[in-house]
């Protein structure tokens, strides 16, 4: 007499353990899916090359910089001081480097301990240099504003609240005027504030107001404009680029929108970073096309494209350069793998800045 098959043996076996054995089995398949899907979107994350970004014809030539030592860097921002030296900052440890023009690499004492997660940097006219600091870079609670003398000191400037009793804040960017005042912008109010030096509070300053759009309006970038004496703002949402005068009396009322993306929706640049040459040539971080944009009779044009995260814009003068930051934002919240699983993924190192030698403004 032939032996029943594995089958005919689960079949004869009582409902209760049947039905065991069929769920776990499900489990059992469903824990090999899951390892496999693990095991292969680890792999592709972590196995693209870094990308490098290609220019337009007749803009420059493109290569990367710097590399940044640690492998937590993730750079948020940059901004240049009168003699070159490039300034950029750590999202996730609050460290903050300078870097010379030719690539010397120096972190800034005693930044990594006192801050925590910076996402934005300016320098004043006297030379300090600001960091906008969440303090955290996922539980973003308000923040502070951090000076750096030039000496190397670093001051507890202000301190941002979280909301202002009613809203929730999610401050953003800076900017410093050539009388030293410093604009920050807050997304979810959508709101750019204003901050005098030695005092202990921010103003409103202007409130995007825009309803010409049916998207939510969020400003974020900012420069400052020498040649207009006024401040810029780029809004991420509503792709739109705003000049407002500095000693405006109603800045509310003289904002005026010198540029609105008007394409189609995939190809919107999701404005980020700004930066302005002294002659007033406006050049912009295009997050939504890993793209830098420059304006050109009021058209924008894209310069370079292919970065794997271009947030911020630094321009050198002296140099005529143009410095980007290329890095994946997206490791730094868990991602999600398979269902509801979400788990760290290791960055694509190493974090760097590109630099764009120009051939004209």
């Amino acid at each position: 007499m032939s032996q029943p098959s594995t089958i005919e043996r689960i079949q004869a076996m009582p409902g209760p353990a049947r039905v065991a054995i069929y769920i776990g089995g499900l489990l059992l398949v469903l824990v090999v899916v899951l390892a496999v899907t693990l095991f292969v979107f680890i792999a592709t994350a972590t196995n693209q090359p870094r990308t490098q970004a290609a220019v337009a014809p007749d803009v420059g030539a493109i290569s990367e910089f710097a590399k940044l030592p640690d492998d937590d860097a993730y750079p948020s921002t940059l901004a240049i001081a009168d003699d070159g030296t490039l300034y950029t900052a750590s999202y996730k440890t609050g460290a903050i480097w300078a870097i010379t023009p030719d690539g010397t690499i120096r972190e800034v004492p005693n930044t990594r301990e006192r801050l925590g997660a910076v996402i934005a940097l300016a320098i004043g006219p006297d030379g300090n240099l600001y960091a906008l600091d969440h303090t955290d870079p996922i539980a973003i609670q308000g923040g502070i504003l951090w000076h750096i003398t030039p000496d190397g000191d670093i001051h507890h400037s202000l301190v941002l609240a979280e909301t202002d009793q009613t809203n929730v804040r999610f401050f953003d960017d800076l900017a410093v005027d050539s009388d030293g005042h410093v604009f920050i912008s807050e997304r979810v109010q959508d709101a750019i504030w204003r901050w005098e030096p030695s005092t202990n509070d921010i103003d409103l300053w202007w409130r995007e107001l825009d309803d010409s759009s049916d998207m939510v309006p969020s400003p974020g970038g900012l420069a400052y404009d020498a040649t207009t004496n006024s401040v810029l703002v780029a809004d991420a949402t509503l792709n739109t680029i705003t000049r407002i005068p500095t000693h405006a009396e109603s800045t509310q009322s003289e904002a005026e929108v010198i540029y609105r993306f008007s394409g189609a929706k995939q190809a919107a640049p999701g404005f980020d970073g700004l930066a302005v040459t002294p002659t007033g040539t406006i050049y912009a971080a295009a997050l939504g096309q890993n793209a830098v944009m420059r304006l050109d009779g009021g058209e924008m044009v894209t310069i370079a494209q292919g970065f794997r995260g271009s947030s911020a814009v630094a321009y050198d003068p002296q140099r005529n350069l143009l410095y980007v930051n290329n890095w994946d934002q997206s490791y730094l919240q868990p991602q999600n793998v398979f269902l509801f699983l979400y788990m760290d993924i290791p960055p694509r190192l190493p974090f760097g800045i590109d630099r764009i030698e120009l051939t004209t403004q």
